[in-house]
């Protein structure tokens, strides 16, 4: 005849279950974000390769992030992937922001947006205010500082309809066109690709400190 469990030990066998849930799980859901960011950092390096690879094919001219409809992913599609689809291209979309919002594959009807967005070409005079205007097409060597000059950002979309734009600004300097999610992984950071072709991670305040978000300061 089985032995029957008493109430007081499957209570315990329930509290050590519990205990050793709350030890694993954190430590599980904390390797799943530093992959999301590795996977975020290795798309933001091909991203500058195909960057690299656009501006040396076009004497140096970086494109803006969108002209006539056309973003600045599409003129790196070329280099990315084999041929043009309307599908985007895994490079072009973060991981964590993909997991985090269901629009990216849960609703057909919200137009899918790169979560990536340009900011090196949004310019601001010394000693001046910021503007919100676009360089267009430009050549990179109107950046004084490459290694220091957000070329890409985490972009993030405002509201659901929201169509593609391509600039990543954040409210510190465009209040009206705030969308940088600029705390998208651990401890406050995103990751940014610079002008130079390294990404690196910072929180909003070390890219605010280092002038990052400007073209000639």
């Amino acid at each position: 005849m089985k032995k029957a469990y008493t109430l007081m030990e499957m209570l315990v066998v329930m509290a050590i279950i519990t205990i050793l849930a709350g030890i694993i799980l954190p430590g599980i859901w904390a390797a799943k974000e530093r992959g999301q960011q590795a996977t975020c950092i290795n798309n933001l390096r091909q991203l500058g390769f195909a960057f690299q690879m656009y501006m040396q094919e076009n004497k140096m001219y970086i494109p803006p992030e969108n002209a006539g409809g056309i973003g600045w992913d599409q003129k790196m599609y070329p280099y990315i992937q084999a041929e043009w689809t309307t599908k985007k291209s895994d490079i072009v979309l973060c991981p964590k922001y993909v997991s985090d919002h269901y629009e990216y594959t849960q609703n057909p009807s919200a137009p899918l947006m790169t979560t990536y967005g340009m900011s090196g070409n949004w310019a601001r005079n010394k000693g001046l205010p910021p503007v919100t205007s676009s360089l267009g097409f430009h050549k990179a060597t109107y950046h004084r500082r490459w290694e220091n000059t957000i070329l890409l950002g985490p972009v993030r979309r405002r509201n659901l309809s929201e169509s593609e734009w391509g600039a990543c600004i954040p409210a510190s300097i465009a209040p009206n066109w705030d969308n940088a999610d600029t705390e998208r992984h651990r401890a406050n950071r995103a990751n940014y690709l610079f002008l130079d072709g390294h990404v690196q991670s910072y929180t909003l305040q070390q890219t605010l400190a280092g002038h990052m978000w400007y073209a000639n300061q």
